[in-house]
């Protein structure tokens, strides 16, 4: 597709762009761009799902070797530096990124393969599987992509212009981190057979006991001073050998840990396979997104590996992943120790407590999203639990009452969901609506506080705990989370803005569902509106949401 480039990215980081300092007009902007680019996880800079952004280099521009056309150079988070060279071509086109980007910014695009590029990109897929041709390509329009694509490599490679090169997004498994508690390798050195595994008899390779956990003065394993570990046999020949002093890092022993909890005592497999059936896969994986391309990544090796000597019956290690977002520091930086800049959660803990605290970080922002460090807020979140406290004092009558179970039914509802997705932030806002719903009633009835307490716990355990144990006598955790009747979960009247010219002239309760005319019928049985129904020029009606009448 190198016919159909219409501008260059680069990373934000890539460090042409300060070699270009000098010849970049709006380098103010770079700068302030490369700073929003800093707050972003990698996870979340390479999401299709996001809004695109991106920073023209003013008078910046990039010559086509093939086609010798100008083309302008930006800046966008979705590419990486670590990736390549950092620097792509972008044919929107032919790849829905660089089509969205396109459109953002008002890039022209020009199609070289056949397909319907109105609406989006015709991606790889696409024109593989029609077999389309090259158009708008000089002397390759018209030929089938695959026979093009090595045509146009090999014309690249002759003309000195590049090389085929494959890219991989995985990153190194660093072992230069060397401690003691790592699995060691069961193999050793022998002078005569050279490296030598372990008889299966031998396995597993136990680590030695030892006081001194440090690594020696050159940075080596802990294991090397131990002598009695180090000097062995050769299994191979029985002579003088050396074992492997070096260990795997935790992340071996943490890509398969769980299928052995399923069975631990077994001595026969690594668990038994019914169990495995089951339990094997684990329900959900929560971590740090930039665990993606590390962690997760060679968990799945090892699961693949497992599943392939038929060791386990499924080749993925989890159903779902979930990547946690960071709590930035004050300035926007990720909180380290050697940057100093972390903030204890103890201190915070001191002074609010520890139910405040947790509402207050799930509060900040989802659980997938960064977001900056602020004390701007915490007092609201102190405010409301002891409004919590507070409804023990408001109890009148026993079971679920009329004029709350729509709004207890849809509460449930919406922190069930939000607490399967992980959406914390928007379940704390919830139970805030529903407080302050019973707070201008003035009372709450038992089985509904009871419910309340059962839903909040998971978000403020030590509160809803004691009073439970206040009011019914019991443990909070012996409760099952409530039920919510769906079909209690909405009003079925609701309340709509009537506007007369865009202007709310005022409201009316309507059934839910009605026509355009229905509703029109019930406002002027109302009288309370001055609205000259005779010289109407048009009425904007959407249902359930807003009538607007235009005289």
């Amino acid at each position: 597709t190198v016919y159909g480039i219409t501008f260059v990215v680069l990373a934000p980081e890539n460090s042409i762009v300060d070699r270009l300092k000098d010849s970049i007009k709006n380098f103010d902007s770079v700068l302030d761009y490369r700073q929003k680019t800093a707050l972003r996880t990698e996870f979340d800079r390479i999401s299709q799902v996001k809004e695109k952004t991106g920073c023209k280099l003013e008078g910046i521009y990039a010559i086509n070797p093939i086609t010798k056309a100008k083309v302008p150079v930006y800046l966008a988070d979705f590419v990486l530096n670590n990736y390549g060279t950092g620097a792509v071509m972008a044919v929107p086109c032919h790849d829905q990124r660089d089509y969205e980007f396109a459109q953002e910014f008002n890039i022209p695009m020009i199609q070289v393969i056949e397909g319907d590029c109105s609406k989006s990109a015709v991606e790889k897929y696409d024109y593989l599987a029609l077999n389309s041709k090259l158009m708008n390509s000089a002397e390759f329009s018209g030929m089938p992509v695959k026979e093009a694509k090595e045509k146009i490599t090999q014309m690249v490679e002759k003309l000195g212009y590049g090389e085929r090169k494959v890219n991989y997004k995985m990153q190194d498994w660093s072992f230069n981190r060397q401690r003691y508690w790592g699995e060691p390798f069961p193999i050793v050195f022998c002078p005569k057979c050279g490296v030598v595994a372990l008889n299966e008899k031998d396995l597993p390779l136990v680590l030695p006991e030892t006081d001194d956990y440090l690594p020696n003065a050159k940075g080596d394993s802990p294991l090397s001073k131990i002598d009695s570990f180090v000097h062995c046999k050769c299994p191979k020949c029985g002579g003088d050998a050396r074992r492997e002093t070096d260990t795997m890092p935790n992340w071996a022993g943490s890509s398969w840990y769980w299928l052995r909890y399923i069975d631990p005592h077994n001595d026969k497999a690594l668990a038994d396979y019914e169990k495995l059936k089951y339990w094997g896969e684990a329900d959900v994986y929560l971590g740090g997104t930039e665990h993606i391309t590390r962690h997760v990544l060679y968990a799945f090796f090892w699961q693949n590996f497992l599943y392939e000597i038929g060791a386990v019956p499924s080749p993925n290690p989890f159903k779902r992943k979930l990547g946690s977002g960071l709590i930035l520091d004050s300035e926007g930086k990720k909180m380290s120790k050697s940057s100093v800049n972390g903030v204890s959660p103890l201190e915070v803990i001191e002074k609010y407590g520890a139910d405040a605290t947790r509402l207050h970080v799930h509060f900040l922002a989802g659980y997938e999203d960064n977001s900056i460090w602020t004390y701007n807020g915490i007092d609201g979140i102190v405010n409301f639990l002891d409004r919590v406290w507070k409804l023990q004092d408001m109890i009148k009558g026993d079971e679920v009452s009329k004029e709350h179970e729509i709004e207890l039914n849809a509460l449930l509802k919406k922190v069930e969901d939000d607490y399967e997705n992980v959406k914390l932030n928007t379940a704390i806002s919830a139970f805030m609506i529903f407080i302050k719903k019973i707070r201008e009633d003035g009372w709450i009835t038992k089985e509904e506080f009871k419910a309340f307490l059962v839903a909040l716990n998971p978000l403020a355990p030590h509160i809803t705990s004691e009073l439970y144990e206040i009011i019914f006598k019991g443990d909070i955790l012996s409760e099952s989370f409530p039920e919510y009747d769906a079909s209690k979960t909405e009003k079925d009247e609701i309340e709509i803005p009537v506007q007369v010219c865009g202007k709310v002239k005022g409201r009316v309760f309507v059934a839910k569902g009605l026509s355009q005319t229905e509703v029109i019928e019930i406002i002027k049985q109302t009288g309370k509106l001055s609205i000259d129904f005779d010289n109407l020029k048009k009425v904007i009606y959407v249902p359930n949401k807003i009538i607007n009448f235009i005289v």
